[in-house]
């Protein structure tokens, strides 16, 4: 936000704003009909990728703290990142 004001000026002060409404163009509508689609659930029929997540710190590894390690784990998801996501259910 701006906190300039423009003194001697024939220009309004700034306020920091404008009168711009966010989501209003093509392209903003475009984009979370997107964001939409990708954060709802998979759709009966849909194709996931299957991703082999594997642990890089050994087990001793002190950033694991009393976590225990379940090795190397297959997923499927849509991406990788969705994939680097996953929990497993609690027992």
């Amino acid at each position: 936000m701006s906190n300039a004001t423009g003194t001697g000026s024939t220009h309004r002060a700034s306020t920091g704003t404008t009168d711009n409404h966010f989501g209003r163009t093509v392209e903003s509508q475009a984009q979370i009909a997107d964001a939409e689609k990708i954060a709802t659930a998979t759709e009966a029929g849909e194709v996931l990728n299957i991703y082999r997540l594997e642990p890089v710190a050994p087990p001793s590894d002190a950033r694991w703290d009393r976590a225990p390690s379940l090795g190397t784990v297959i997923v499927a998801a849509r991406t990788a990142g969705d994939a680097a996501l996953w929990l497993p259910e609690p027992n």
